[in-house]
């Protein structure tokens, strides 16, 4: 499982040097603690966004290229130099082509500038590598001060934007455990359309079979993330809204959606409308109504709603025969 966001995607780009240095000590010694390494680095990238799939694709590509390339050609003396040239002549492409051209070959190219921000860096210090190597020792140290000034402010800020992210929490206390759980305990096996924050987290904690729970940039299935952008966002007024929802998760084959409430500790809330079902289906008795089934005939539907004490109701549609 791999998350969409751009603090993993920088994970990915601070492990893609330690992924290039091992897989290039491995096609050259053959050792198989280098490729085991390298394995392990690169799963890290794999597992924590899917930029880091692209990137490590990436970097087994331009990696070998670069050993046929040094015994090749001789102009540049640096192997390290040559496989900067082609990465970076890469990862500029990507986004730049996406600016100027228009043209696209990867999902998101314009997030690229992350790893086109690192080559630019990379290239730029090789480049200047044999001028420095000329200057006297004192020369060298100098421009290291401004330097560290820098670093010093960008890890001051990312420890300051952290350290709330670090402190210790009870998982089975969060909205996204107790949801997941239920889920996997009063609906075995069965499919459930899950939004938001839940749905991020639902298959860390339980097996529960989800609809749309996958970034859209990796989603297979078009229409799918079309029917979710309607479920979430509504498309006709008042209760016609909710029998369109309900259709769309019909037609996937979901038994049942996860609605956050607007008071529910879940981060993403993403429904425009979240009591549109409850208005259109079921009667609640508060946000925090102890938890209770109701049934009611609606058409070629039964409908069976369960408000839970945290803010959140489960609205299972079961077919029944006309």
């Amino acid at each position: 499982m791999f998350d969409w966001d751009d603090l993993p995607h920088v994970m990915c780009i601070t492990l893609a040097p330690l992924a290039v240095w091992f897989l290039s000590r491995a096609l050259k010694r053959r050792s198989w603690l280098d490729y085991g390494v390298t394995g392990f680095v690169m799963a890290g990238m794999l597992l924590a966004n899917m930029f880091g799939m692209v990137l490590t694709a990436l970097i087994v590509i331009t990696v070998p290229l670069t050993i046929v390339y040094s015994i090749a050609v001789r102009r540049v003396d640096s192997g390290a130099f040559r496989w900067l040239l082609l990465f970076g002549c890469i990862v500029l492409l990507i986004p730049f082509l996406d600016l100027y051209a228009g043209i696209d070959f990867v999902p998101q190219p314009v997030r690229y500038k992350l790893e086109a921000d690192q080559a630019v860096i990379w290239i730029v210090v090789f480049s200047l590598r044999p001028l420095i190597e000329r200057c006297p020792a004192i020369v060298r140290i100098l421009p290291i001060l401004p330097l560290l000034v820098l670093a010093d402010r960008q890890i001051v800020y990312y420890r300051r934007f952290a350290r709330p992210m670090l402190r210790q929490v009870d998982t089975a206390q969060s909205i996204e455990y107790q949801t997941a759980k239920w889920i996997e305990k009063h609906l075995p096996g069965q499919c459930v359309m899950m939004m938001g924050s839940i749905s991020f987290w639902a298959n860390a904690f339980t097996d529960v079979p989800q609809i749309g729970a996958q970034p859209y940039t990796t989603a297979p299935n078009w229409s799918q993330q079309i029917a979710t952008c309607i479920i979430k966002a509504g498309q006709d007024p008042g209760d016609q809204d909710a029998a369109a929802s309900i259709l769309w998760l019909k037609a996937f084959g979901a038994q049942a959606v996860t609605v956050p409430g607007p008071q529910s500790p879940e981060y993403w809330k993403p429904f425009a409308d979240p009591r549109k079902y409850s208005r259109a289906y079921c009667r609640c008795s508060g946000a925090n109504a102890t938890p209770r089934s109701i049934g009611l005939q609606s058409g070629h539907f039964h409908w069976r709603t369960c408000c839970g004490r945290m803010n959140w109701c489960i609205i299972r549609p079961l077919m029944v025969s006309t």
